[in-house]
């Protein structure tokens, strides 16, 4: 099958080397995913001052010490770079019976490198590390709520008009609520997944498929918001619109990090999974980072960032060796559900679901140059109507944008808005979801499948990578350096 794409080049590159954005047939442009990553993206991620330094004891549980280390340093806020701590663990083996938690603002786990070794030992399935603090904070109960007046914002667009009287102000958050009707699940086909009652689906309903993006406002007047980084899914009127919805200053952790070791799991034969699940587990968090990090023997992941997590960095990380059964619901090598979030650089062997979104995870959100060998399932989005997640050339056998339908309990269509580009693959499939679309760009693959977007099959496409080109436009050269290793620096065009 030889898909076509029938409408302009959504991104070209102009003789001054600037983007230069296309729209398709329904007027939607490609996002802006440069907002992805620590601080919004274009920030290095910090060297933070080591405070206190442990040394491996060859003691049966080093859980309690290491913790009250982490308790030490918390912070309930954090101003800048220099309230940061590191604890560091010199080079040996810790033990950890229990599980670590990081739940204030402030604080780096780091190791030295390779040598230094995190075992999650004994039994009991859990995530070693888990970095979860405070809450987004909640919304305006009275004056905080405005219908979208437009009858449709287009994917990409960052102008909203809404009636506020003045009540939003530029530099509030606000979340963008995209509602949805029973007129989108039959537009979508998602109303007939129990007609076969031997696949035990669920039809899905519209008051579950209510999605709130997290925005700041940058520009304002009486009848129109403009916010910093576009809708990432089409909002219509006839499909139940939206609203701008104000919301309390965050008072999730920020500044966290964990870098620089090895964490290991005990087990006890090759499909054991009475022991460690995931090695680091992010939720409740902002402005934080994971980095040189290899999880090994972890039947779930190596990171898994979850729901209300936001603007977040994984990178030069590797999931190897994992020990669980191959079936459903393990083998989620990366699993990113937060928004604005940055996987890049990471590597993994013999996972399923490598480089995978949950459900209804909402974008932006970026995997940029990452590789998965050995798999046994497919990267991508995996159920119920992720969107935006930009895969930035990833290599791995398999990559799928597509319907699920009644897989698992009614997975249906697992994402919208996706963006493959310059990836290399055997396999991909993108599909065309009503009301929505999927974009593959620069691909190369063995075999395409599918009725989504596609542009340039078999040929990369310049800019080598968007999320890097978009970086570059928006905030310049030193903001690309901050992020990018010296061989993604080496190929930016």
């Amino acid at each position: 099958m030889s898909p076509k794409n029938d409408t302009e080049p959504l991104v070209t590159v102009d003789s001054n080397g600037q983007l230069i954005y296309g729209r398709t047939k329904h007027g939607e442009r490609m996002l802006d995913f440069s907002h992805c990553g620590y601080m919004g993206g274009g920030v290095a991620l910090p060297d933070a001052v080591v405070k206190i330094t442990l040394e491996p004891l060859s003691a049966p549980d080093d859980t309690e010490r290491i913790q009250a280390a982490i308790d030490s340093l918390g912070m309930d806020k954090v101003t800048s770079d220099k309230d940061i701590s590191a604890i560091l663990l010199r080079a040996g083996t810790y033990r950890i019976q229990g599980q670590l938690k990081m739940e204030k603002s402030g604080v780096v786990l780091r190791g030295q490198g390779e040598e230094t070794i995190l075992v999650c030992s004994g039994t009991g399935q859990r995530s070693l590390i888990c970095m979860s603090g405070g809450a987004p904070g909640p919304v305006y109960k009275n004056d905080g709520q405005f219908k979208i007046q437009d009858e449709k914002v287009p994917l990409g667009e960052t102008l909203i008009h809404v009636k506020h009287n003045g009540t939003i102000q530029v530099g509030d958050r606000v979340y963008v609520q995209r509602n949805t009707n029973n007129k989108w699940i039959k537009r979508l086909g998602m109303d007939h997944l129990e007609d076969d009652p031997k696949a035990g689906a669920n039809n899905w309903k519209p008051e579950t498929y209510v999605q709130k993006y997290e925005r700041t406002v940058i520009a304002t007047d009486e009848e129109s918001i403009t916010i910093h980084v576009g809708v990432p899914c089409t909002i219509q009127e006839n499909f139940g619109g939206g609203e701008i919805i104000r919301v309390k200053p965050d008072r999730r952790m920020s500044h966290c990090g964990v870098e620089y070791m090895d964490i290991v799991s005990d087990y006890n034969g090759e499909e054991d999974e009475d022991h460690g699940w995931k090695a680091v587990d992010m939720n409740c968090i902002r402005d934080s980072w994971v980095r040189n990090v290899s999880a090994y023997h972890f039947g779930y992941s190596c990171v898994s960032i979850d729901e209300k997590a936001i603007r977040i960095t994984v990178q030069d990380c590797k999931y190897l060796e994992p020990i669980s059964k191959i079936r459903g619901g393990r083998r989620y090598s990366f699993n990113l559900c937060g928004q604005q979030c940055l996987i890049q650089r990471c590597y993994t062997s013999h996972g399923r679901h490598d480089y995978v979104n949950g459900s209804q995870v909402r974008g932006p959100n970026v995997f940029l140059d990452c590789v998965a060998v050995d798999h046994h399932a497919d990267c991508g989005p995996h159920h119920r109507w992720s969107v935006s997640t930009l895969f930035d050339n990833i290599k791995c056998p398999v990559l799928n944008v597509r319907n699920r339908g009644t897989s698992g309990t009614g997975h249906g269509w697992a994402g919208a808005n996706m963006v493959l580009w310059n990836c290399t693959t055997q396999k991909i499939i993108c599909e065309y979801p009503p009301a929505a679309n999927n974009f593959c760009i620069g691909c190369k693959a063995d075999e395409f499948a599918g009725d989504g977007h596609f542009e340039s099959q078999g040929e990369c496409v310049v800019p080598r990578s968007l999320y890097l080109a978009q970086l570059k436009e928006r905030l310049g050269m030193d903001a690309v350096k901050s992020v990018a290793n010296e061989e993604q620096f080496e190929f930016l065009g």
